[in-house]
């Protein structure tokens, strides 16, 4: 997989309107403007290790890092008082819907 940075203009606004696509249709868990954490058990101490716009990438990159993490799991927090989150959540998602 190509680093973020090697990608084209093209590229990257592609992936960012499959972001979008996503983060519209997702389940928000009855969260106003989620932030997906994955936490893990860190030397006795739940912390977080990142944070995605989808459900789908945080699941996936557990499974794609399961062998460097302890016991992952995805936590739901708002970004409701987060205007940067909120403005970039809605940057990707009407990017996907063509606005």
């Amino acid at each position: 997989m190509r680093s973020v940075e090697d990608l084209s203009l093209e590229e990257l606004l592609q992936k960012c309107k499959e972001i979008g696509k996503n983060v519209a249709n997702q389940d928000n868990r009855m969260t106003s403007y989620p932030v997906v954490q994955v936490k893990d058990d860190i030397g006795g101490s739940e912390k977080v290790v990142t944070v995605f716009f989808t459900v789908k990438a945080a699941e996936d990159f557990i499974k794609q890092n399961l062998h460097n993490l302890n016991d992952p799991f995805c936590y739901i927090a708002s970004g409701y008082n987060n205007e940067e989150w909120k403005m970039i959540r809605e940057l990707l998602i009407r990017l996907a819907s063509g606005v």
